[in-house]
């Protein structure tokens, strides 16, 4: 397993361990916390170790975050990629343990359970929106399926 992956499954644990937690995360404090858990680090060099780990860090939050929107996005529900997503909320096999929200400016995962009405609702309206641009693409394959095979 490469040094990259390892980093994203450390960020995955992380995160859904907040998550279970009912702590929301936001990337900034993530990648502090994540760096303060591996800070015994002496010598001349030190500073130059913690710039290449914070830029690390850095690299992956955005990896598991861009990973974890992205499977939000398409909700691929064979997706057991496990550098990616929140796991699922008890009792409820397709919802998330944390949505990606932004609050006052700032973007964080947000565990499900202190989700707003609203925003449960905005997830919703999306998730519906792209059940309807996934009927569609399924109507215009069917039809050029059909126009070919009439072409042959």
């Amino acid at each position: 397993m490469s040094a990259n992956k390892r980093l994203v499954l450390e960020v995955a644990s992380v995160v859904n361990g907040r998550l279970e937690r009912g702590i929301i995360v936001y990337p900034e404090w993530l990648k502090q916390e994540m760096l303060s858990r591996h800070s015994d680090i002496h010598g001349e060099d030190k500073d130059w170790y913690l710039v290449c780990a914070s830029d690390a860090l850095e690299v992956a939050i955005k990896e598991f975050l861009s990973k974890t929107a992205r499977k939000e996005r398409e909700h691929d529900p064979d997706e057991d990629d496990e550098t990616c997503g929140t796991g699922t909320f008890p009792g409820f096999p397709k919802i998330q343990r944390g949505y990606l929200v932004v609050r006052a400016g700032k973007r964080g995962m947000i565990p499900t359970a202190q989700l707003t009405t609203a925003e449960l609702l905005e997830k919703a309206d999306r998730y519906d929106s792209m059940g309807e641009g996934c009927r569609e693409h399924a109507r215009q394959l069917r039809r050029f399926a059909a126009e070919r095979a009439m072409e042959a």
